[in-house]
């Protein structure tokens, strides 16, 4: 049975979730978690990024900021 990396991550997120008793995802936080392994997936993909894609990163990283994420903290984690 061949197992991609986003369904690897989601089997050990439910699995340490039960385990440490971790907080339920909203249905819409579920999608983002979802999508953003299948982004994560498509970057290792891809060749090269591109200048041209800059506006497209801006705009994610925009809507997470607004959503509350600490952007420059995440910078420092990478």
């Amino acid at each position: 049975m061949k197992i991609t990396k986003t369904q690897l991550t989601q089997l050990i997120k439910e699995e340490l979730n039960q385990f440490f008793g971790g907080s339920e995802l909203t249905p819409e936080q579920q999608t983002v978690t979802e999508l953003c392994g299948q982004l994560t997936e498509a970057v290792y993909e891809m060749e090269r990024s591109n200048p041209d894609m800059t506006d497209t990163y801006l705009i994610l990283f925009r809507a997470l900021a607004e959503k509350g994420l600490n952007l420059k903290f995440m910078a420092g984690m990478a």
